[in-house]
């Protein structure tokens, strides 16, 4: 990750994409998902290694007074990245606040570098577990002023604090504990939370120390989305690009790879469509609510980059960017054996080109219930497949077409019982998201609406 961050000090374009098209040529955007609530699957195998936890060297607090020279400046970021045959948008979204650092990304990486090399003190910490579990909730905090000079700090539970930093959290609820608090600092003005570190639990039962970057409405600028659009499109050009080495082909159009199924604009908008803060809040909120959400996770990726959700753990065990389950991704690398899946399954769902990976295989390994004319008919209607796959990374391909089926053109309507109502909701979220992407008057029109609200309110 720090060598990704390095190289994000100059954002590009991705480029090249004119020739890309030319090898690929048109594509059937048919693309389903990956995510069958398999309730019963096995225990993952960990083979990750627990980070050893030590003593800090040195009290956090004895950095306070240490300013670090920032990298020098990145040019203005675009606001679209060319994918394939696609281009997608960078949603419109809040500027920078005056007392950001002008090189956020810069004031991150030293943030996050200097707490790669600080330890929490078990001895302060003061949750209510044993060992190093008594570390939840207890952070180092690393923030950045106005002018890039990044302090360390600490915030321990059962301390009253002598730093002279007060924090707050933004959001309700949002500050109790996890890698992703909402931390505001609300005194001195103008310091801004560029990175924490905190300790996990990890799945094998161990405690790991992580490093983090948080959100907060100080980092959500053009800048960060940018390197969060730009880092979705790499990973999934990555993907793309090594299963059509491996010629990696579709189990069910003869002449056809994987890729033609699980494209990269599908595969970004269905993570995307995972990380959404809260499901019925965005089904039934504004443009403005919606496009919050999206900057919000579009600014947690372009922080974090491939460590970006990396600690994201549902309650059944769907991991990662795309939320993929152990023993779905087990049985991807088992029938597609040439795609280069990974064995470890923890490491297979965490890293995102991986994840990326199966997410494009298994569109086409959930395309066993469909019959031949409506397989042709979603390859004649590329906008049509990509909501029905997208509905079965949600529920599943059978589920989906069964309410096809049986309700006809009325399959997405709540008066359908054959579709789950969280279904529903998910393809609302995917719908949106994929027209601000990739459908320029749409996104003008939900920037319009979005800032006539705020105009309003």
């Amino acid at each position: 990750m720090l060598n990704a961050l390095s190289m994000l000090l100059i954002v590009v374009l991705l480029s090249g994409c004119g020739n890309a098209q030319a090898v690929y040529g048109p594509r059937a955007c048919v693309v389903e998902a990956i995510k069958e609530a398999e309730a019963k699957a096995p225990e993952v195998e960990v083979t990750v290694v627990p980070e050893v936890v030590e003593e800090p060297t040195r009290d956090p607090e004895g950095e306070t007074l240490e300013l670090a020279p920032l990298p020098p400046k990145v040019p203005p970021p675009p606001v679209s990245v060319e994918l394939l045959d696609h281009v997608m948008h960078l949603p419109l979204g809040p500027e920078k606040q005056a007392d950001v650092p002008e090189n956020l990304l810069g004031a991150i990486k030293i943030g996050y570098d200097r707490l790669s090399s600080m330890r929490l003190a078990r001895k302060r910490c003061g949750g209510p577990g044993k060992d190093w579990k008594r570390c939840f909730g207890d952070y180092l905090i690393a923030a950045a002023d106005a002018q890039g000079n990044v302090t360390v700090f600490s915030l321990y539970q059962e301390e009253k604090a002598s730093h002279g930093f007060k924090v707050t959290c933004e959001r309700k609820g949002g500050c109790e504990g996890g890698v992703n608090p909402s931390f505001y600092v609300e005194s001195p003005p103008g310091w801004t939370v560029v990175a924490i570190r905190t300790a996990v639990r990890a799945k094998d039962g161990q405690t790991l120390g992580a490093v983090y970057i948080p959100y907060s409405f100080r980092l959500d600028t053009p800048e960060l989305r940018m390197a969060g659009l730009n880092h979705l499109a790499k990973v999934a050009l990555a993907a793309d690009t090594d299963l059509r080495k491996r010629k990696t082909g579709s189990d069910f159009f003869p002449g056809k790879l994987v890729t033609d199924i699980g494209t990269p604009d599908h595969l970004i908008t269905l993570a995307l469509t995972e990380q959404m803060l809260h499901d019925r809040k965005f089904v039934n909120g504004s443009d403005a609510t919606r496009l919050a959400m999206l900057n919000r996770t579009l600014t947690i990726i372009g922080a974090n980059l491939d460590r970006s959700f990396w600690y994201a753990r549902s309650r059944v065990g769907a991991a990662g960017i795309g939320q993929i389950m152990p023993a779905t991704y087990r049985r991807l690398s088992e029938r597609y054996d040439g795609a280069g899946l990974p064995s470890d399954r923890e490491f297979g769902r965490l890293d995102h080109v991986q994840a990326f990976k199966a997410m494009s295989i298994h569109a086409d390994s959930e395309l066993w219930p469909l019959s031949d004319k409506y397989l042709q008919r979603i390859v004649d209607h590329p906008d049509e497949g990509r909501i029905f796959l997208a509905g079965g990374y949600n529920a599943n391909a059978q589920r989906v077409y069964n309410a096809i089926k049986a309700c006809k053109d009325d399959w997405r309507k709540s008066t359908c019982k054959e579709l789950p109502s969280e279904t529903r909701r998910y393809l609302i979220k995917y719908e949106w998201i994929y027209r601000v992407l990739f459908d320029p008057d749409f996104r003008q029109r939900v920037s319009q609406s979005a800032s006539t609200r705020r105009a309003s309110s």
